[in-house]
């Protein structure tokens, strides 16, 4: 050791030249720090794919978050879920941010970001000191956007692997018809 210089174990596991900022030679990167890692193990516990996590009425929060997403996005698609399930029918009361974060594991200021989204886009509402509601109409909105993104997306992407396999219109109207009748689909 060199004289003067201060022994720290905390440097010396790390092997930091004395002297350099400790944050930067941090041997975790910031996202896969122990404490980040019990919290998203936490969450994953929480929210599997069986997660019924009861807000303080009793009301089922069904959900799981993942790593693939944002998780402000997450909790808006929860609650956009719950709302075309029929879980949360117009002006009634969505879960606090306060319940969404103890279910979840996750901070309050995220639970509202997600809460904040969906007000607005207007499909909820906010009753000052009382909470969060689904705003009328919001049942509407949700299935005429779904439906876009339904026809954008997954109808697209349909058509255009049957023009790679060269399947004819028909063809692919029957195995359409097929598949819904399989599925009972009205």
């Amino acid at each position: 050791m060199l004289p003067g210089a201060v022994h720290s174990p905390i440097r010396a596991a790390a092997a930091v030249p004395p002297g350099a900022n400790f944050r930067h030679y941090s041997p975790v990167s910031r996202a896969g720090t122990p404490v980040r890692q019990a919290k998203r193990q936490t969450r994953r516990a929480l929210c599997g794919d069986t997660a019924n996590i009861q807000d303080k009425e009793g009301l089922p929060l069904k959900g799981m978050l993942n790593d693939q997403s944002l998780i402000y996005q997450q909790i808006a698609q929860l609650l956009e879920d719950g709302i075309l399930r029929g879980e949360y029918p117009a002006d009634s009361q969505v879960p606090s941010t306060n319940e969404l974060a103890r279910a979840f594991n996750i901070n309050p200021a995220t639970a509202a970001k997600g809460i904040n989204r969906l007000v607005d886009e207007g499909l909820l509402y906010k009753r000052r000191g009382i909470g969060m509601f689904v705003a009328p109409g919001a049942l509407e909105t949700l299935r005429a956007r779904r439906r876009e993104a339904f026809a954008r997306a997954q109808v697209s992407d349909l058509v255009r692997e049957a023009r790679r396999l060269d399947i004819d219109r028909d063809t692919l109207l029957q195995l359409v018809a097929d598949a819904a009748d399989k599925e009972e689909l009205l």
